[in-house]
């Protein structure tokens, strides 16, 4: 008598079906069985599931009861029409652990269930709903994890694209958490209603310069007082780094096709120089392209008699042979690369 995987030891003619799942293929049947280890004899009957066409045994686990069985059974079932089970719901077969008659199944499904609440696999479990922190499930989850990380990534790129024009207006904007901002800060605290009123004075001629189209050189003109036009030009500077910002993530936009990591990050640190660093990592493209085209270009021409001696797209027509269609359609490939990098960088100027 073979012993199941559960580690049960199941008696000649025990097996008596019960009954079968209406359409579904699953069968439950009430057998008799033994401990596969000692003398303890026999034990209650168990309900266990099996295929109702193949006889193939569904699950390792015995039920106590034909109910416990049948919860089982419509869990399966459940599962069948369902492709994507909620992430810490319970696998087929499985029902409350009281259900649970063999002792090694009972302490392999304690294992299971710990490990999915305290560590888990590819799914989460209820801590990871609870108390477990998004950073600790990215440590856990690959492809949870590669989300973390660029949502991770944009924010900080966000917020240092906020911070740093903020850095330029120390008196409109004071952080007290960084010293140079402390003295500001300190006296727009003793001196409210003076701060303020300079502030205010400053940024109506902020306004009014917008409107004109102008930029105050100095205090007469502005028609402020020195402090004033301190402030003046630090909404001036604040402005200023505010666009370049927004530049260099435009100029990034139109170009992010042709530009690596490295370049992307140049623009980030560098948004004041993102406009030279982004042209020259186009240049380089193009010329890198050129390079390519020339090559084909001159592969091109001894197989093409008619072709002139700029490059130019080819038209490929029927009768043409495998290697004629190759060379032509690799030629017309780097011509409108060429192109689209071109009009990358006609954008980028516009934008600046």
């Amino acid at each position: 008598m073979a012993a199941d995987a559960a580690g049960i030891r199941q008696s000649p003619g025990s097996v008596e079906p019960k009954f079968s799942r209406a359409q579904s293929g699953i069968e439950i049947r009430k057998e008799k069985y033994s401990e596969a280890r000692g003398t303890t004899g026999s034990f209650h009957d168990v309900w266990r599931l099996y295929d109702k066409n193949t006889g193939a045994k569904l699950s390792n686990i015995d039920y106590s009861s034909e109910r416990a069985a049948g919860w089982a059974a419509d869990d399966i079932v459940s599962r069948r029409e369902d492709q994507n089970p909620p992430a810490f719901s319970r696998a087929p077969g499985d029902v409350a652990i009281d259900d649970i008659r063999s002792p090694d199944t009972w302490l392999d499904r304690i294992k299971g269930k710990a490990a999915d609440a305290l560590k888990g696999g590819a799914t989460f479990g209820a801590l990871d709903r609870s108390i477990h922190t998004q950073l600790h499930k990215a440590a856990r989850n690959p492809y949870f994890g590669e989300v973390f990380k660029r949502i991770s990534s944009m924010m900080n790129d966000s917020s240092r694209a906020a911070l740093r024009p903020s850095e330029a207006a120390p008196t409109v904007l004071p952080k007290i958490d960084a010293a140079e901002s402390l003295g500001p800060a300190l006296k727009s605290f003793l001196y409210g209603k003076q701060a303020s009123a300079d502030i205010d004075a400053a940024f109506q001629s902020v306004l009014r310069g917008t409107l004109d189209q102008r930029i105050y050189a100095t205090a007469e003109a502005a028609e402020l007082t020195p402090e004033q036009f301190r402030i003046y030009h630090e909404f001036r500077d604040a402005i200023n780094a505010s666009l370049e910002e927004l530049a260099s993530g435009e100029a990034f936009a139109v170009s992010r096709d042709y530009v690596d990591a490295s370049t992307k990050k140049s623009m980030l640190d560098n948004p004041w120089n993102a406009q030279q660093i982004i042209k020259d990592t186009l240049q380089e493209k193009i010329s890198g392209l050129m390079l390519k085209l020339n090559t084909s270009y001159d592969q091109a021409k001894t197989l093409f008699p008619k072709l002139g001696e700029n490059p130019q797209p080819i038209k490929l027509r029927d009768k043409n042979s495998a290697e004629q269609n190759r060379v032509a359609t690799e030629v017309n490939g780097l011509v409108k690369q060429i192109a689209q990098v071109n009009e990358a960088k006609a954008r980028v100027d516009s934008i600046y």
